[in-house]
């Protein structure tokens, strides 16, 4: 995604707006895989089920952006959470796009 690095050329107010809209919180997940289920195989559940994704390990994983696929990355662990390397930017969605989803 491009950089704001132009906010030297933006007038006193564009430059208030653009603090405004960067202090936006924006929901961010990461999707490590899909399954469809049956209600009857979902109520089996119990501490130890185990629910097979659509994903092999080492596959990929989605970032989304207030619900829209932004970009795909690998799973890292820092320190023993669980994090994304950003591996591909799929599109370049606009502003209005992320907040409005």
């Amino acid at each position: 995604m491009p950089t704001l690095e132009a906010t030297e050329k933006l007038s006193q107010e564009q430059a208030k707006n653009l603090d405004l809209i960067m202090s936006v919180p924006l929901e961010v997940t990461v999707e490590i895989g899909r399954t469809r289920r049956k209600v009857q195989d979902i109520l089996s559940f119990a501490k130890g089920s185990l629910v097979v994704l659509d994903k092999l390990a080492g596959d990929q994983v989605d970032l989304f952006v207030n619900g829209k696929c932004i970009a795909r990355g690998d799973v890292v662990v820092i320190d023993d959470n669980f994090g994304i390397r950003v591996t591909e930017i799929l599109q370049n969605p606009s502003l209005e796009e992320l907040t409005n989803a």
